[in-house]
Formats: C-alpha cells, sequence, structure tokens
C-alpha cells in the first residue's frame, strides 16, 4: 500500500485527492496546509511519497521540499497549476522526482508515483555509494 502525504493549501483540492487515493489503496498519512507543516509530517510519518503544492504559504513548496530531502529524504512530486521548464527545474534541483499539472486525478498520481518511487531508489544507491566513497577517502 501506498502511503502518501498531500501538501495542499487548496482545502477542496486536497480532500477530493485524498478521497480518490483512498479509493485506490493508497494510505493518505497526512494532509498539510503550508510546507512547514509538510516538512514536519513528513517526518513524523514517513511517507513513501509527498505530493507537494509548489505555492504553499509559510515556506513554499520548493524550500520545503529542499528541506525534506536534507532531513528525511523522500520521494517528492511537486503539484503545480503553472507547469513550465523553471518550475521543473527549480523543483529538481530541490530534489523532487517529478511535476504533476493541477488539478491532477489518483490514476495520474500512481503513474507519477510509480516512476518517481523508481528514480527515487537510484538515486538512493547512487547517495549510499557516494557515502561510502567518501568514508573511504577519510
Amino acid at each position: 500500500m501506498l502511503r502518501v502525504l498531500i501538501a495542499e493549501d487548496e482545502v477542496a483540492l486536497a480532500l477530493a485527492l485524498r478521497r480518490q487515493l483512498e479509493k485506490s489503496g493508497c494510505e493518505v498519512v497526512g494532509l498539510a496546509a503550508d510546507g512547514k507543516q509538510a516538512v514536519e509530517l513528513c517526518q513524523a510519518t514517513r511517507p513513501d511519497v509527498v505530493l507537494m503544492d509548489v505555492g504553499l504559504p509559510v515556506m513554499d513548496g520548493i524550500r520545503a521540499t529542499r528541506t525534506i530531502m536534507q532531513e528525511c529524504p523522500t520521494c517528492v512530486l511537486i503539484l503545480t497549476a503553472f507547469h513550465g521548464r523553471e518550475i521543473s527545474v527549480e523543483a529538481e534541483a530541490a530534489g523532487a522526482m517529478g511535476c504533476l499539472a493541477k488539478p491532477t486525478s489518483a490514476p495520474d498520481v500512481l503513474r507519477a508515483a510509480e516512476s518517481a518511487l523508481a528514480r527515487f531508489a537510484e538515486f538512493g544507491v547512487i547517495r549510499a555509494e557516494s557515502e561510502d566513497l567518501d568514508a573511504a577517502l577519510l
């Protein structure tokens, strides 16, 4: 069962996505209304995937993604109403595994999550190898 954290400040959208994902067999481990709360919930619940709105209050989704990747690396998919190359580049630089255009649906999320989780696993292997190399050089 895929464990998902939804970070979205538009309550109606967050609840609709939660309902769709739960009907698809996912466990929604939390709803965050701002980026700071997303980071805190990610640390507390350790989801498989975080759906992160780019335009969150308090801490925007890019900054929250960067913080998550530093503190508790997790597969993050960015949600944005402004899907363009600039957002994709910023999201990837922060550590996100992909972007989804809003509004999105559970089938779109599940398709994106499958490839994002595979990519995230590959990055995990690379991170571990990098740490091993760093340790060997000391």
